[in-house]
């Protein structure tokens, strides 16, 4: 479990500092990673009982949070800023039930800024 979630926290890690970086914005494959990365940390932390504070989950997961903050820059989305504030606050208050809530938050605004940036700019659909 603990190696799952290194795993994830390293991905996330490496996502945001790759090609985007230079861009200033995420591409389109950045979004379904983000995504991807954190349905299966969500997964892995609905089988954790318990996480201790000062844990090696504990800090992976407070490097999920800085990483998510960085984020910021590349997104300037107000829900997704939202999202990942309460992110932070969930972790900084030990808080699980607001942590996941926020996770949940970030893929539903992950899925909504996919489909508006990426499937209707390249005119696969028509959003509103």
């Amino acid at each position: 479990m603990k190696q799952n979630i290194f795993k994830y926290m390293v991905i996330v890690v490496i996502f945001i500092f790759s090609s985007q970086a230079s861009a200033q914005q995420f591409a389109c494959s950045d979004y379904e990673e983000m995504h991807n990365d954190i349905s299966e940390l969500i997964y892995d932390l609905d089988r954790v009982h318990e996480i201790d504070e000062g844990s090696e989950i504990d800090k992976a997961l407070g490097i999920v949070v800085d990483t998510m903050q960085l984020s910021l820059d590349y997104e300037r989305d107000a829900r997704f800023h939202r999202a990942v504030s309460k992110l932070e606050k969930g972790y900084a208050q030990m808080d699980r039930e607001m942590f996941e809530q926020a996770l949940d938050m970030i893929i539903d605004r992950v899925e909504d800024l996919y489909d508006r940036k990426c499937i209707k700019k390249l005119g696969w659909i028509d959003i509103d």
